[in-house]
C-alpha cells in the first residue's frame, strides 16, 4: 500500500525550526535560511501548494572549506514528519542506540 504524506495545515516549518533553536533570516528573493550552529536549511516555496516546500540542509565542512548537504528534498508537512527528519539528520545518542539494537536483532 502506497502512503501519501499528511498535510496539517497548522504546522508551520519556520516555528518548529523555530522552537529547536534555529535562527531565520528571510530573504527578498524568497528563500528562507534558518541557521544553527553552522547548519544551514534553506526553504524554498513549493509549486506544489502552500504547505510543501523544497528543502537543503547543509553543515559548514572545515576539511574542505566548503559545504557538506546533509539532507535534499520535500520539506515536511506536519509534526511527526519534521520529527523523523531531524532524528534522521541529527541522530541522537538514543536514536542511534536503537537503530544499532534493531541492526543487532536482525542478524
Amino acid at each position: 500500500m502506497k502512503t501519501i504524506p499528511a498535510i496539517d495545515s497548522f504546522f508551520n516549518l519556520e516555528e518548529a525550526l523555530k522552537a529547536d533553536g534555529f535562527d531565520i533570516d528571510e530573504k527578498d528573493f524568497g528563500v528562507c535560511v534558518a541557521n544553527f550552529n553552522q547548519v544551514y536549511i534553506e526553504l524554498h516555496q513549493s509549486f506544489i501548494n502552500e504547505f510543501q516546500a523544497d528543502m537543503r540542509i547543509t553543515k559548514y565542512d572545515k576539511s574542505n572549506n566548503g559545504f557538506k548537504t546533509l539532507f535534499e528534498g520535500v520539506a515536511p508537512t506536519n509534526q511527526n514528519d519534521y520529527h523523523i527528519l531531524m532524528q534522521l539528520v541529527f541522530p541522537s545518542d538514543e536514536f542511534k542506540n536503537r537503530l544499532y539494537l534493531k541492526y543487532i536483532d536482525n542478524q
